[in-house]
């Protein structure tokens, strides 16, 4: 079964992610937390465990606005500042526009003739975008969109993470609100 999301890119991520920490495993569908694999995603495990780290004080902070949305891009613009300057050296920002309500027919492999649906489906990805020498960053980012893209049906995340540790500081998504 090939996934039909796939982009060269995010599997380079996945692979680099990977190899920051042991046993270096790769697979789909793979759901990191904090930089570790996490393989108990689909049961409770996973909300009590995202419970746990929105309980701490975030160490950064994001706003993030989407400007417009064009046939070709959602264009957005992200502001993120550090709260601990020793993060400054590692830190940096992704941007990705992502997609829900989208499906597809398996062929092969042991779904093969079911119909998948997938939500918050990665559909563009920008970063690492570093802070440089300053705690704050501001950006102005047009997305790209693939054509046949439904308008409704798109959002904007943001996070900013420590590319040594690969822990996220903070973390922000904005669904495109109709007007």
């Amino acid at each position: 079964w090939k996934d039909p999301f796939a982009k060269g890119e995010f599997s380079v991520r996945q692979r680099k992610l990977a190899q920051m920490k042991r046993p270096v495993i790769v697979y789909t569908p793979q759901v990191l937390l904090q930089g570790r694999d996490f393989r108990r995603w689909s049961d409770g495990e996973f909300s009590v465990q995202v419970k746990r780290i929105n309980s701490r004080p975030a160490r950064a902070r994001i706003a993030l606005a989407i400007r417009a949305v064009a046939p070709d891009a959602i264009h957005a613009e992200l502001s993120a500042m550090l709260t601990d300057p020793a993060e400054q050296k590692n830190a940096a920002v992704y941007l990705a526009a992502y997609e829900n309500k989208l499906a597809s027919d398996v062929a092969a492999g042991e779904n093969r003739g079911k119909r998948l649906e997938h939500d918050f489906v990665v559909r563009e990805w920008i970063g690492p975008i570093g802070f440089g020498e300053s705690l704050k960053l501001e950006e102005k980012r047009a997305l790209p969109l693939l054509r046949g893209a439904n308008a409704k049906n798109l959002g904007v995340a943001a996070f900013v993470q420590n590319r040594a540790t690969s822990e996220v500081l903070q973390a922000l998504m904005l669904p495109v609100c109709e007007s």
